[in-house]
């Protein structure tokens, strides 16, 4: 959406995976920004994870995660303002309305194109031409903790 209201070259997409999880996904964000014609960057989170967990250790996977998503927020928001730029949110209206994601993480940005939309990726995907393999997969979170989709709220 973003590519389309605002032209390619003023969209930037950031990968930010934990380590060598989710590899699949990278390989999506990629095909997806090549068709868009849009810019990309790719930093690994999993160190600044695991020098805060070596220090505060846990086994607890919701705190892993959030502390994932928090980890990709901030990353986001220095962008957000080295690139004088927004932060577009990817949380829909059902996530929303039941607060299925983490605070200021997944849930901070400046703008949620999705927020009124409960299904947003068919027959949005369909109609942005998000490709077929893309539209259809099963979501996740990329938290690499297991869970279906995002962390629980705090």
């Amino acid at each position: 959406m973003a590519a389309r209201a605002l032209g390619p070259g003023n969209v930037l997409g950031l990968r930010l995976p934990y380590g060598k999880s989710f590899d699949a996904d990278k390989d999506d964000a990629g095909i997806v920004a090549d068709g868009l014609g849009i810019r990309t960057e790719t930093i690994d989170i999993a160190p600044m994870v695991d020098a805060y967990f070596e220090r505060r250790p846990t086994d607890s996977r919701v705190r892993r995660g959030n502390k994932m998503a928090r980890e990709r927020m901030s990353i986001l928001y220095d962008y957000s303002a080295s690139e004088h730029a927004l932060i577009l949110g990817t949380s829909n209206k059902t996530e929303l309305l039941i607060g299925y994601g983490t605070i200021h993480g997944d849930m901070a940005c400046a703008i949620i194109p999705w927020a009124t939309s409960t299904r947003p990726r068919s027959p949005a995907g369909r109609y942005l031409e998000v490709p077929e393999r893309v539209r259809l997969k099963k979501p996740t979170a990329g938290l690499g903790t297991g869970r279906p989709m995002k962390t629980s709220s705090d």
